[in-house]
């Protein structure tokens, strides 16, 4: 299925320290992730993390990292690392109003808030950022009843800053 993967190569928001790709599984299956450089010679070394977040159902959150279960209107405090994503889960049933907002906190950095809300299913439902640089507001109305994720990264030009955030959904 690498020709799968290669289209998606192409709709990856990418920069020299870190990269994010979205990728639907066509089938049910074992995949691989292949990683390597994309320098000119494609010849540099490095060291790097890698982050894998499977959205349907609930998503492991790894010890150490910030995610899990959100509290209805409760501020959940959390750190982007380089090439992080936190993954956020919420309950709601099919036709509630939810809000979920993120906010820089601390000084302001080049870290851009970013979230993404995915359906039980693990397909897309919204995402934004549209405070700017220093936050993100998302409204949905939830399609079908199960657990929500809210996939929280940056948005900055190489998706590689770092900084804190804080993080709220409201049912």
């Amino acid at each position: 299925r690498l020709v799968t993967l290669q289209r998606a190569y192409n709709h990856m928001n990418a920069g020299d320290l870190a990269a994010q790709v979205a990728v639907v599984a066509p089938t049910t299956g074992i995949y691989t992730i292949l990683v390597s450089t994309a320098d000119s010679g494609n010849d540099e070394t490095g060291t790097y993390v890698l982050t894998a977040i499977h959205l349907a159902g609930t998503p492991e959150v790894s010890p150490g990292d910030e995610g899990g279960p959100l509290t209805n209107g409760g501020v959940h405090n959390g750190a982007a690392l380089l090439g992080d994503l936190d993954a956020w889960t919420f309950a709601a049933v099919a036709g509630q109003t939810v809000t979920a907002s993120i906010a820089e906190s601390g000084a302001n950095t080049l870290f851009v808030p970013w979230i993404r809300i995915y359906g039980p299913a693990g397909t897309i439902v919204a995402g934004g950022n549209n405070w700017g640089d220093l936050g993100a507001n998302v409204n949905i109305i939830a399609p079908i009843s199960g657990t929500y994720t809210v996939l929280v990264s940056t948005a900055d030009s190489g998706n590689d800053a770092t900084g804190t955030y804080q993080l709220s959904v409201v049912r």
